[in-house]
């Protein structure tokens, strides 16, 4: 990391211990300073979940107008799809896009996700093995030995994840959300001309960690992420202080006589990133109370449990013991 990313990052952190009202009149300032300097043209993405509902409503809170998207991949949970359409029915400026390829076409041709966006990438690259025009990447993930002879460690496949370099295994993929989440986006913004405001946070992990500024302006891909610096917690008091509706899911249930504990995360139903890291009932098995046609679907008829078997991973509820 430079030093001017270390400074950014550095920054990122010391803004994380702010107070929420300090943490809001920033994320209002950096909406305001992308959305001046593309003269309105912008967009917010709006996925119907927990974060995406807060950046909503702030933006609301300035009398600022301008789309709010849903990136619609089909694979949304239906309690999210509703929520979405409720909020549509009382204001026009919510609207939907769509991918041009269905969920089942992506996973037939390219496999499913699992592992993490890092993981899932190495597996796909070892499964599709040395063509000549991969090779300093298959050598890398295959034995941690960059294009340079030096050892990289970090980007070495994991063992546990080698159970699916075999020509028996599931094809696994990293390209899912390109296709379904990203591509409908990037699509709208070409044809509308206006850049994207998105509810992403650095709490999150992954890629979106490594962020250090929330305003990006140069670049094929200008974007504003105006609640980087935000924790999860503050979304909660956000939403607990100021009375904001959020979708059912993100609250214990209970469904057919059982109890099924609250989503963390929403997003595409069927994946399967992270889902090994989950505590408890994890999100397989919480949809086989929840949803059992889309279980069905996707533990048997697309084969996520096939991919899960050979990590140990349970995709069923377990048994609730008896009280008689």
């Amino acid at each position: 990391m430079s030093k001017s990313n270390l400074l950014d990052k550095q920054k990122i952190l010391q803004r994380q211990s702010l107070r929420l009202e300090d943490k809001i009149e920033i994320t209002k300032r950096r909406i305001k300073d992308f959305y001046n300097h593309f003269d309105g043209e912008v967009y917010c993405s709006f996925s119907g979940g927990k974060d995406s509902t807060v950046l909503r409503h702030i933006v609301m809170s300035m009398g600022l107008k301008m789309p709010f998207v849903f990136s619609n991949t089909g694979l949304e949970m239906p309690e999210i799809v509703d929520f979405v359409r409720k909020q549509a029915s009382t204001d026009s400026s919510v609207i939907q896009v769509k991918p041009k390829v269905a969920f089942n076409e992506v996973w037939k041709k390219y496999g499913l996700p699992v592992g993490s966006k890092k993981v899932a990438k190495m597996i796909r690259v070892l499964q599709e093995g040395d063509n000549g025009k991969n090779t300093n990447m298959h050598r890398l993930y295959d034995t941690g030995i960059n294009s340079k002879g030096e050892i990289a460690k970090s980007w070495k496949i994991p063992e546990k994840w080698r159970v699916y370099v075999n020509d028996e295994a599931p094809r696994i993929t990293d390209l899912c959300c390109d296709f379904l989440k990203k591509e409908p986006l990037d699509t709208y913004a070409k044809e509308s001309g206006r850049h994207g405001i998105s509810a992403i946070m650095a709490d999150e992990g992954g890629a979106r960690e490594m962020r250090t500024q929330c305003n990006v302006y140069e670049g094929k891909r200008p974007n504003c992420a105006p609640m980087l610096f935000w924790l999860e917690s503050d979304v909660w008091e956000y939403i607990n202080t100021r009375g904001v509706e959020i979708c059912e899911v993100y609250f214990d249930r209970e469904i057919n006589g059982r109890r099924v504990p609250a989503e963390k995360r929403t997003g595409c139903m069927f994946c399967g990133f992270g889902v090994h890291l989950e505590k408890g009932m994890n999100r397989f098995q919480r949809m086989a109370i929840s949803h059992p046609r889309q279980h069905s679907i996707v533990i048997d008829r697309m084969g996520m449990g096939r991919a899960l078997d050979l990590i140990n991973v349970k995709y069923l509820p377990d048994v609730e013991a008896s009280n008689d």
